[in-house]
């Protein structure tokens, strides 16, 4: 069921949109995660398209497969262990990975490209805001500036299922979600908005990338120094300027595969021989 779509014009014949779905389900037959269980599940998917002339010609989906795996009675840690196993198998012979973005210069964080929430008018701008959140927050990790951009009884529905309310415990996942991965650099490539309601209300689809080395004790567990990329789609409602609402929606079954890839293909991607 779609609770939400998110879309804005982008030329005369296309357009993005963004789709946020729940989804329930019985497992009757088997699948990637295992054999059937008869269990039920309840499951979050993001969807964003490119369409042009009302086709879509381009989609990027991301489903909360920890949450699937967890309902069904698996074990996350050992079916990303098999799953790891049978990416090596399936992965041509050729170099996928080609280093891992930085987010320092020397032992310095990057100046921030955008310093303002407001466009050249003065008036506050949606697509400064978003970005100059996910630069401050996520890319420097100022976890102080929270209260910057959320309001005060904000709540961020994340993975598994977890709601956090209010700044303290964003500022928890946060913290634990980058302690994971504490160098790491997001890379924003897409934000989609539209108005709802009134003037200063509007909706927003973020979809992002997040790539560094597992390299600390955090939301993925003890260390393994693997590089890992995390892909993800962020829903926002923002209202009067700061966030009310968010929906944080990865695939952190899928960061575990990562983790557990033998040594030579974390790094390479190369089919064994």
């Amino acid at each position: 069921m779609s609770l939400n779509e998110v879309s804005s014009l982008a030329g005369a014949d296309h357009y993005y949109s963004s789709h946020r779905i729940v989804s329930n389900a019985t497992n009757l037959g088997d699948s990637n995660f295992g054999p059937a269980t008869g269990k039920k599940a309840f499951f979050r998917t993001t969807v964003d398209c490119k369409v042009y002339r009302n086709r879509i010609v381009e989609e990027w989906l991301v489903r909360d497969n920890l949450y699937i795996a967890k309902q069904l009675g698996f074990d996350p840690v050992e079916l990303a262990k098999k799953m790891a196993k049978g990416f090596k198998t399936k992965s041509p012979a050729l170099q996928s990975r080609f280093g891992l973005s930085e987010n320092r210069k020397g032992q310095f964080t990057p100046e921030i490209t955008v310093k303002t929430i407001t466009n050249a008018e003065g008036k506050f701008d949606i697509g400064n805001f978003v970005i100059a959140m996910y630069e401050n927050i996520w890319n420097y990790r100022y976890f102080n500036k929270v209260k910057d951009f959320y309001s005060e009884n904000a709540i961020v529905h994340s993975i598994c299922n977890k709601d956090l309310l209010g700044e303290s415990q964003i500022q928890g996942f946060l913290v634990s979600l980058f302690a994971s991965v504490p160098n790491s650099r997001l890379l924003i490539e897409r934000v989609t908005c539209n108005q709802n309601g009134g003037r200063e209300d509007w909706d927003v689809s973020v979809r992002w990338r997040l790539s560094g080395v597992h390299e600390g004790t955090g939301f993925f567990g003890a260390p393994s120094g693997k590089p890992v990329e995390i892909f993800g789609i962020n829903q926002l409602r923002v209202k009067q300027g700061l966030v009310v609402e968010e929906w944080v929606t990865f695939d952190g079954l899928d960061v575990l595969r990562q983790i557990h890839m033998e040594e030579d293909d974390a790094y390479l991607n190369v089919n064994g021989g």
